[in-house]
């Protein structure tokens, strides 16, 4: 498995291609714990194979590292046989394979709920500033 990393608008995009092996899976688990924890992700999994693969648990266990330890993932590309996969899988039942079509559908995706919060936190900054005032009838 290839592991390509790029930086866009502040977020990592990772492309994944090829089969997950053991050999690969170190190179992945180094560059998770270097790069992406706590991070905002897009992984990319289009060139993906992982039928076949050896060590598709120890990638999940990866995958499940990196949503435990704060680091926000969106998905591009994840097949259906793999989400069930992970499903299956104590340590990935309950990540949300969030899909998307693309890298950049999936970075929008991070900037509206970033909008969100800024939103929610300025109407809650204006709430607690406003001045009291009494309605005497």
């Amino acid at each position: 498995m290839q592991v390509r990393i790029r930086k866009m608008d502040g977020i990592s995009c990772v492309e994944l291609k090829g089969k997950i092996s053991y050999d690969s899976l170190e190179d992945f688990a180094r560059v998770c714990k270097q790069d992406l924890l706590g991070q905002k992700v897009v992984m990319n999994f289009e060139g993906l194979s992982f039928v076949g693969s050896v060590g598709i648990m120890d990638f999940l266990v990866q995958l499940s590292a990196l949503h435990r330890l704060g680091t926000e993932i969106k998905y591009v590309g994840v097949v259906g046989d793999f989400i069930r996969l992970a499903k299956s899988f104590a340590h990935t039942k309950n990540i949300d394979f969030q899909q998307h079509a693309s890298d950049y559908k999936a970075i929008n995706a991070f900037r509206k709920e970033e909008q969100g919060e800024a939103e929610d936190a300025k109407a809650e900054n204006a709430e607690s500033t406003a001045p009291e005032t009494e309605v005497n009838q």
